[in-house]
C-alpha cells in the first residue's frame, strides 16, 4: 500500500503534467477550421481523365465542392465541344497533322488559400489547342468557413465602400514596382481599372488579400501570369469585420 508521501508525490506529478498539458495547449492552438467552424477547406482530391486519340483532359480538384466539380465538368465538356473533338473526320487529323505526341491538352489543377475566416481554392487552367502557343488561365473559389457561403470579391467589403477604386490604385501601384522596365501602361493600365472583372480571381491567404492576373491580363504572354499580395489592414477601414 503506497503510503502518504508516495501519493502526495503522485499528485504532485500529475499537477505538473496537467500544468504542462495546459500550458502547452494555449502556446499550440487548434489548427485552423478546427475552432468551432463547421466548414474547412478538403484535404482530398478528385480527378477527371478524359483520353482519346487526339486529346487529353487530365484535372485534379478539391472533393467535396459541388460548385468547383461542376465547374471542372463543363470545362471539360467545352474544351471538347469547342474544339469539335468529338467529331474530328480523317481530313481534320490529316490537316492539322494530329496523333502521337500532337494533341488537344487540356490540365487543371488546384492550390489551397486559407484565413483565419475563409479558405480558397484556386484552379489553374492550362489549354493547348495547337495555336501559337497554350494558353493559361484561372478560376477562383472563396468560401466562408462558418456559413459554407461562396464568395465574391464584393462580399468582402462594407456597402459603397469604393473598394474597386482603391484595389485598382493599390494593384497597378504594386504591378508597377514589381514588373520595373517590364511593365507596359498599355496593358498594365487597362487590366487595373476598377472593373470587377479585372478582380475577379482572389483569395485570403492568411494576413493577405491576394489577387490572380493570367496571362494578357496585365502584361503580354512573354511575362506570364502576375501574382498581387496586398497586405488586408491596408483596406481595414472598408473590409467587413470578419474579414480583416
Amino acid at each position: 500500500m503506497k503510503t502518504t508521501c508516495e501519493l502526495y508525490a503522485f499528485g504532485a506529478m500529475m499537477l505538473v503534467i496537467l500544468l504542462c498539458l495546459v500550458w502547452y495547449m494555449a502556446g499550440h492552438p487548434a489548427p485552423h477550421g478546427l475552432q468551432n467552424s463547421p466548414f474547412t477547406a478538403t484535404t482530398t482530391s478528385k480527378t477527371l481523365v478524359d483520353h482519346g486519340d487526339y486529346y487529353t483532359i487530365d484535372a485534379t480538384y478539391p472533393a467535396g465542392q459541388a460548385s468547383v466539380a461542376q465547374f471542372v465538368a463543363d470545362t471539360a465538356a467545352s474544351f471538347k465541344q469547342e474544339n469539335g473533338l468529338n467529331n474530328l473526320t480523317p481530313e481534320d487529323i490529316k490537316i492539322q497533322g494530329l496523333g502521337g505526341d500532337k494533341k488537344y491538352t487540356l490540365s487543371i489543377t488546384y492550390d489551397t488559400y486559407a484565413s483565419p475566416h475563409t479558405y480558397t481554392y484556386l484552379l489553374t487552367i492550362y489549354e493547348d489547342t495547337l495555336g501559337a502557343h497554350p494558353n493559361g488561365y484561372y478560376q477562383s473559389f472563396t468560401f466562408d468557413d462558418k456559413t459554407g457561403a461562396e464568395l465574391q470579391l464584393a462580399d468582402l467589403f462594407t456597402a459603397n465602400s469604393g473598394y474597386l477604386d482603391v484595389l485598382s490604385k493599390s494593384t497597378r501601384a504594386s504591378l508597377y514596382a514589381s514588373l520595373g522596365d517590364s511593365a507596359l501602361p498599355d496593358f498594365v493600365d487597362p487590366g487595373t481599372t476598377p472593373d470587377a472583372a479585372n478582380f475577379q480571381f482572389f483569395a485570403l491567404d492568411g494576413s493577405d488579400l491576394v489577387i490572380f492576373f493570367p496571362p494578357y491580363a496585365v502584361g503580354p504572354y512573354a511575362i506570364g501570369p502576375q501574382t498581387v499580395r496586398l497586405p488586408r489592414s491596408q483596406f481595414s477601414s472598408i473590409l467587413k469585420p470578419e474579414y480583416k
